[in-house]
């Protein structure tokens, strides 16, 4: 959002003498913090609190602490330890630790931080209106410790959106009306100790095309003696005024510049109400500002640059046009640097009052995952646009995107820049910074630190004293406190005492291989270094590793073997049965191997040569390795051909219907078989050891048998035909006969071994069983009477006829 001056050498030494705290300012004059002389990195902190969720709005340093502002509620620490700190929160800058003696209780968001130049206070703005029990009007002074200023609390009544802070004055950026009831528009100043209104500093803008809001940043120069304004009005004290302004805050009293944009006049749409962010060179000789509003240059989805100087109307130096939302600026000596939703920057210088690109179509749609894809403004304006993942660095002097390219994956997108003195603060509403898991704040980090702890290094494959078949690639990782940046690998053949060379030969001298590295955790990089196939020879693995702040490693070195002579086969017997031959398994220390089918366990045999013969194989394809642990890693050695299939055995099934119209079922034994599950459409019917079954339960209709048994795997027998025809059987009749007293009486003929049986009309009238008799005692006339069974699960209803 910002570029600050506040400079870590900016000693703050607390005294405690007799009960009494004294906090000293030395005399040195701050560093300039934007002068960095070179691009900040691509890798990010990652020894630093992460915040879990919400939204990052705002970033200062204090001495050796960086403050963090925004509406997130959550901070996971380096050791996974998850602390609940609404709104703001403090770590040191070198050593990342979370700050647990500030530990302030708010009660809404945090939208801006700034402190003021000798750094005896940070200045926190927003929505809050308490603060560890207090109240304080949306804006709160603390001392260089994080304590609260008991004596500044001026009541702001909407919220801060940005503040510009000097020893003696701070002012206020926002969308409030009021300032201890005294009317300010959306700007206001207040003295920097007693938090008294500035009667001096009246800025009202009207005409805002924004609603409410009505200021979104502001900005000083150096010496103090000018500020600006990004705002969403049309007016300032009734003058026109559109997006820009500039003060003269050098006096007593503040006098508006007559340095003004023509900003509805420059682009064909206004988008004011789409601005978003400024921040201000460090030798204060431009301004940049930015922000949404649907890929339309010069004004929108732009980031356009402004000469500080002047007294009249002044037009931008440049147009960059990134094609997507614009959300945040900070500047250093070497770049300007953008963040926000885009996917594209200017890939060519931009003259002179001119715009990076002029190709006539819209392109503000992105993926910022797949560079490819066909929308993106990089393919769409290929001549114009170079691909950006949401952070990019301008050259000042034309716009052109620099070689920085570090990517981010935020949803709404990077909604806070603020450089100082050592890299680049980044807030987001996502967790990843190229590609690095460092929550919604980010810390790009040029060095300078007190960091003196090493990294440590690894190899993880192949595993130290393996034995791997084949090898490809040497993959390890780097771990450190703050960042890790990179690591040297050496690979020896120790039988011929070469190493390998980065074009793929053996050579005399080492060679550090090419590698490259992804994430890995928090502080950790996996690396893997990629080779051509690897002879069969021993070998040696020789790493070291260097962080950000340029410590290294100690030598991590790790050996493995490829056999030459190691190998597998696996063939079938007369009896079908498949016989597993190896070969080369031979080591001291090692007395047995395991055979393996399937990825299962299935025998430990011997080591050295030999074979095993597969006599539980279930017909069908199997996949069969040798494994061992040569030094206790383990080896996995793949036997061919892969697969291998065992035939099945022919057997046969039939199925007829006997005279009662059942199935009957025969079917071939199977050796070493004691039982048999019979099946029918699907659903289990019986176990027998018998090679035939009648089913006197079958349903009848159309039904499928099979004969099921387990031989090395469950196997299926399907019964032909399939399906059969199993016919309904005849029900027998039922009479109804009306008795003298008028009662009527059903009788019917027994079903099979059927012995319930309903009696219904148009519904159930009752169940019987074990007789073939119902009296009903007040028949209805005109009604028929029912007899229901039911015979495999099908329900038969035989009608009563009269007798």
């Amino acid at each position: 959002m910002r570029t600050t001056r506040n400079a870590i050498g900016r000693l703050v030494v607390v005294l405690a003498m007799c009960g009494v705290a004294a906090i000293i300012a030395s005399d040195a004059a701050p560093a300039d913090a934007a002068n960095h002389g070179t691009l900040v990195g691509e890798v990010p902190r990652l020894d630093l609190p992460v915040v879990l969720d919400g939204n990052v709005r705002a970033h200062a340093q204090v001495g050796s602490r960086i403050f963090v502002g925004g509406d997130f509620q959550q901070i996971e620490l380096p050791d996974g330890t998850v602390v609940t700190q609404p709104y703001i929160f403090a770590y040191h800058i070198d050593t990342g630790a979370f700050d647990t003696s500030f530990r302030p209780v708010l009660d809404k968001v945090v939208r801006s931080l700034d402190a003021s130049p000798d750094e005896s206070a940070l200045y926190v703005g927003g929505r809050f209106t308490q603060w560890d029990g207090n109240f304080r009007g949306r804006i709160a002074k603390l001392d260089p410790l994080g304590n609260l200023d008991p004596t500044f609390k001026p009541s702001v009544s909407a919220r801060v959106q940005s503040i510009a802070a000097r020893n003696d004055k701070v002012f206020l950026g926002g969308s409030f009306t009021t300032v201890d009831g005294l009317p300010r528009l959306g700007l206001a100043a207040v003295d920097a100790t007693t938090g008294a209104v500035d009667t001096g500093f009246v800025m009202d803008i009207t005409g805002s095309t924004a609603g409410s809001d009505l200021a979104r940043a502001v900005v000083l120069t150096s010496d103090g003696s000018t500020l600006f304004a990004l705002h969403h009005g049309g007016w300032v004290n009734q003058t026109p005024r559109q997006a820009l302004l500039k003060v003269d805050v050098s006096g007593p009293t503040s006098v508006m510049s007559g340095w003004q944009v023509n900003w509805d006049d420059q682009g064909n749409r206004d988008c004011r109400n789409k601005l978003r962010d400024m921040a201000i060179s460090p030798d204060d000789t431009f301004i940049v500002v930015g922000g949404q509003g649907a890929d339309n240059p010069p004004n929108c989805d732009s980031v356009l640059r402004y000469p500080v100087a002047g007294d009249t109307v002044v037009t931008y130096d440049w147009s960059a046009r990134m094609y997507s939302s614009v959300l945040s600026l900070a500047v250093s000596d070497v770049a300007v640097y953008v963040g926000g939703h885009f996917c594209a920057a200017p890939k060519l210088p931009t003259p002179p009052g001119g715009v990076s690109s002029t190709w006539p179509g819209t392109a503000n749609a992105c993926d910022i995952n797949d560079p490819s894809w066909p929308w993106n403004p990089s393919n769409l304006d290929p001549e114009h646009a170079v691909f950006r993942k949401q952070l990019a660095a301008l050259n000042p002097a034309d716009a052109q995107a620099l070689n920085w390219d570090p990517g981010a994956n935020a949803f709404t997108g990077i909604l806070d820049l603020t450089v100082i003195d050592r890299g680049l603060l980044l807030g987001s509403d996502r967790d990843r910074i190229n590609s690095f898991n460092v929550g919604r704040s980010g810390f790009i980090d040029l060095g300078g630190g007190t960091d003196t702890t090493p990294p440590t290094v690894s190899v993880t494959s192949p595993a130290d004293g393996s034995f791997p078949t084949a090898v490809t690639s040497l993959v390890g990782s780097i771990l450190d406190n703050a960042a890790p940046a990179s690591v040297d690998v050496q690979l020896q053949d120790t039988t011929s005492g070469q190493w390998l060379q980065t074009d793929g030969t053996f050579g005399a001298t080492p060679a550090n291989l090419p590698n490259t590295t992804v994430p890995n955790g928090l502080g950790s990089l996996e690396w893997t270094v990629t080779t051509p196939t690897l002879p069969g020879a021993s070998y040696l693995v020789q790493v070291t590793g260097t962080d950000v702040a340029g410590n290294q490693s100690a030598v991590e070195t790790s050996t493995f073997t490829i056999p030459s002579d190691l190998g597998c086969t696996v063939a079938l017997n007369a009896s079908n049965q498949p016989v597993v031959t190896y070969t080369g398994f031979e080591d001291g220390a090692v007395s047995t191997i395991f055979v393996r089918r399937d990825g299962k366990w299935l025998a430990t045999v011997a080591a050295g040569d030999g074979t095993y013969t597969d006599g539980s194989a279930a017909v069908g394809d199997h996949s069969y390795l040798v494994r061992w642990r040569p030094g206790g890693v383990t080896t996995n050695v793949p036997c061919t051909p892969d697969p291998v299939t065992v035939p099945g055995v022919t057997i046969a099934c039939t199925a007829v219907l006997n005279g009662d119209g059942q199935p009957v079922l025969t079917w071939d034994a199977v050796a070493g078989v004691d039982n048999y599950n019979v099946r029918d459409n699907g659903g289990w019917v019986a176990t027998t050891t018998a090679t035939t079954y009648t089913d006197a339960s079958a349903v009848p209709g159309l039904n499928t048998y099979t004969i099921r048994y387990n031989m090395g795997g469950q196997q299926n027998i399907t019964c032909q035909p399939a399906p059969i025809d199993v016919p309904q059987p005849d029900p027998g009749g039922c009479t109804a006969t009306t008795l003298p007293d008028g009662s009527l009486e059903l009788n019917w003929t027994m079903v099979g071994s059927i012995t319930r049986y309903q009696i219904r009309d148009d519904g159930w009238i009752a169940t019987v069983e074990d007789t073939l008799t119902y009296n009903i005692a007040a028949p209805e006339p005109g009604v028929t009477y029912n007899v229901r069974h039911k015979l495999g699960g099908v329900k038969i209803d035989r009608p009563c006829d009269p007798a």
